[in-house]
């Protein structure tokens, strides 16, 4: 991920490259930028609790009744998590990860290589070392980079013995290769990718999408999960119904979250809704977010004004 955060526009070029590649409404760029432009500055954009470098951007699709995942890459919405056995516990050292069941060495994982081409393709080669049969579920690994989150459609992978494995992934860049692990925010390991690939700094602070949740990660403890958990467009007014669970703290502000139509307006939600939810504890606070006057569009998450964490396509007006 790039030392600098991506700004809102080139995140809409991101956006606007894949949505036109997959047949979807054109979205007009322009306008949207300038909305951006503008929103950026009507207000300042320190002090915002995620105001993190290098977010990740997964677009979210069509649903009914709830946010669905990954709708531009013809993936199933919201795939379900692989079944990773309760009692593993994972512990990375460096490039590798140990995988334990109890107190009994299981497998080691080791990353031997990340990269990434000039077309943004990117291989991952890891080397397998198990005592026992170990499944090595390869959708469990997200790419979270400076364009688009990534999942990979390599099936699992069982070993048992020694292996090297290799999968690829397409349209992505420099940033966080997360391995997750399935019904909680905990991260078997996360390696940062760059000019080298080493694990991600204790301070590094960096954003990741699953299905309708964005995670707030700082190394690889997650600080704060925010998520939209539905998005209506009526004849007149766009609605967002949107949470956030925090474990020490963490403020969501309402204006960090726009409203982008397809035709190119964006839209600020309306002043006499919440301005902030605060999270602490693990406890969930929870809003609703209005918009007037919106069409067919984009639910973006910006959090420093700059760069977009999280993004969800509203359905069609009725």
């Amino acid at each position: 991920m790039n030392a600098e955060p991506t700004p809102l526009s080139k995140r809409l070029k991101q956006l606007d490259a894949v949505t036109q590649a997959q047949g979807m409404p054109e979205f007009d760029l322009d306008a949207a930028v300038r909305g951006g432009e503008r929103r950026q500055q009507r207000r300042s954009i320190a002090g915002t609790a995620a105001a993190t470098v290098g977010a990740g951007l997964v677009a979210a699709a069509l649903f009914a009744g709830g946010v669905h995942w990954n709708a531009f890459w013809g993936e199933d919405p919201d795939p379900a998590p692989s079944a990773a056995p309760a009692d593993l516990v994972y512990a990375q050292h460096g490039d590798s990860v140990t995988v334990s069941r109890g107190r009994d060495p299981l497998a080691r994982v080791t990353v031997s290589s990340v990269a990434v081409d000039g077309n943004g393709r990117g291989t991952v080669e890891v080397m397998v070392d198990s005592d026992a049969e170990f499944v090595l579920p390869l959708s469990d690994f997200v790419w979270a980079g400076d364009s688009l989150d990534r999942l990979s459609g390599a099936a699992a992978v069982t070993v048992d013995g020694f292996r090297t494995v290799r999968w690829t992934y397409e349209g992505v860049s420099d940033g966080e290769l997360a391995w997750t692990v399935p019904g909680t925010d905990r991260l078997a390991g996360v390696w940062s990718v760059g000019d080298r690939v080493e694990p991600v700094a204790a301070d590094r602070s960096w954003y990741l999408q699953v299905g309708s949740a964005v995670t707030v990660y700082e190394g690889v403890e997650p600080q704060a999960r925010v998520t939209v958990s539905s998005v209506a467009v009526g004849r007149t007014v766009g609605a967002a119904h949107v949470s956030v669970t925090a474990h020490d703290g963490y403020e969501l502000r309402a204006d960090d979250f726009v409203w982008a139509e397809e035709s190119g307006p964006q839209h600020a939600p309306l002043a006499d809704d919440w301005r902030s939810l605060s999270a602490r504890g693990d406890a969930v606070n929870t809003g609703d977010l209005r918009f007037a006057g919106v069409g067919e569009g984009y639910l973006l998450w910006a959090p420093d004004g700059l760069e977009t964490a999280g993004v969800w396509l509203s359905p069609a007006a009725g």
